[in-house]
């Protein structure tokens, strides 16, 4: 199940959240951070954005999927930022997208990232499963 909230008013962001039913004790927490166009510009490093997970499989497995370019790729050419989060809370695997709204393609963002929950929630069942 993949819910997709937009808040309009003093702050305008959005919020598409995942959850996992899972027994599994193993903790396997991961986040994915955008750098923005003014932190680029004055870093070395010119990432787009900051995978950290200890799990290099699930960081290989992000890092090929077509909905993560295609959102990285909306990230370099337009105002969209999101931050998203993985972690394991009580019986439940969590996947968390938050962003903001202050950007003129916005609509453009929800298919991919909806398409990108979706990978997230079968990569992770995949994982609590080959353990």
């Amino acid at each position: 199940l993949v819910q997709l909230r937009n808040y309009r008013g003093n702050k305008s962001y959005g919020i598409i959240e995942s959850n996992i039913s899972c027994t599994v004790g193993y903790h396997l927490n991961f986040s994915i951070k955008t750098n923005s166009q003014l932190k680029r510009l004055f870093s070395f490093r010119k990432e787009t954005f900051q995978i950290k997970t200890e799990d290099k499989r699930l960081r290989d497995k992000i890092v090929s999927n077509k909905d993560f370019k295609v959102l990285m790729n909306l990230v370099r050419n337009t105002g969209f930022h999101p931050y998203v989060k993985g972690y394991f809370n009580e019986n439940n695997y969590c996947i968390t997208t938050e962003y903001h709204l202050l950007f003129r393609e916005r609509e453009d963002v929800l298919e991919p990232l909806i398409r990108f929950h979706k990978f997230l929630i079968k990569a992770i069942k995949e994982y609590f499963v080959s353990d």
